[in-house]
């Protein structure tokens, strides 16, 4: 799971760089491209970390209620 947060990571921070290089290339009037176009490494960054941790915590949550399960299993199980 580390690993997967590494590369998140790793991609957050190319984006962001990306999104400063727009920026600066647009207000130094090098790139001729709309204000949405140059923000959307910044908007790609937030969206894909959003989406990264809320697949996390659905995973965690799944994964918790399996547990559950088997407790409950093993609890039954035990008592017969």
């Amino acid at each position: 799971m580390i690993d997967r947060r590494v590369r998140i990571s790793a991609l957050a921070n190319f984006q962001g760089l990306l999104g400063v290089l727009f920026i600066g290339l647009k207000l130094t009037d090098y790139i001729d491209w709309g204000w949405v176009w140059v923000t959307i490494p910044i908007w790609g960054t937030l969206i894909s970390e959003m989406l990264f941790e809320n697949l996390l915590s659905q995973r965690e949550q799944r994964e918790r209620r399996i547990d559950d399960l088997e407790r409950e299993r093993l609890k039954k199980w035990t008592n017969q």
